[in-house]
């Protein structure tokens, strides 16, 4: 997998208007300083390992709205503050067929949020319905599945979370 990265959410827009890329939004979802939200899931995708929150952009939204819908829909979380947008990038996967522009964004969920849960899927054409084991881990833990894009701004995240301590 290979990938180029953006710093500028609307340089990596632009590429992929330009380009004709599918565009997609990774929510790093976030509780205190010490725990980000992953999940494992139920159903036709079930040997996906461990992921993150995200998907595609529907028309007319931006990544950070994508970001927020992603995060609600796939979580059920609310409220959850507003995306901050750690950068973006271009993935070519060749199972993938053609390149996508990921842009990654970290958003914090309630405090009161639970340790652990199960939630079903809301919204969107792929992944509705789908049962997600939600839980939250160390952000430096390696449990995300390697090789799905989940680990690209990670770094950031961990500097973000120092840097507000």
């Amino acid at each position: 997998m290979e990938s180029s990265r953006y710093s500028s959410v609307e340089q990596a827009v632009s590429q992929a208007g330009e380009h004709g890329w599918r565009q997609r939004a990774v929510c790093y979802v976030t509780r205190g300083p010490d725990e980000v939200l992953v999940f494992e899931h139920d159903g036709l995708h079930n040997s996906s390992g461990i992921q993150l929150p995200a998907g595609g952009l529907e028309a007319g939204e931006t990544p950070a709205q994508a970001a927020a819908r992603e995060a609600f829909e796939e979580t059920g979380l609310t409220p959850l503050t507003s995306p901050h947008h750690l950068g973006s990038c271009v993935w070519s996967r060749p199972e993938a067929g053609a390149k996508q522009v990921w842009h990654y964004f970290q958003l914090a969920a309630p405090a009161s949020a639970p340790d652990a849960w199960t939630h079903t899927v809301t919204g969107g054409e792929e992944d509705t319905g789908l049962v997600f084991h939600l839980r939250f881990v160390p952000p430096a833990a390696s449990e995300l599945t390697p090789d799905l894009g989940s680990h690209e701004y990670l770094p950031e995240l961990i500097q973000l979370i120092q840097e507000s301590r």
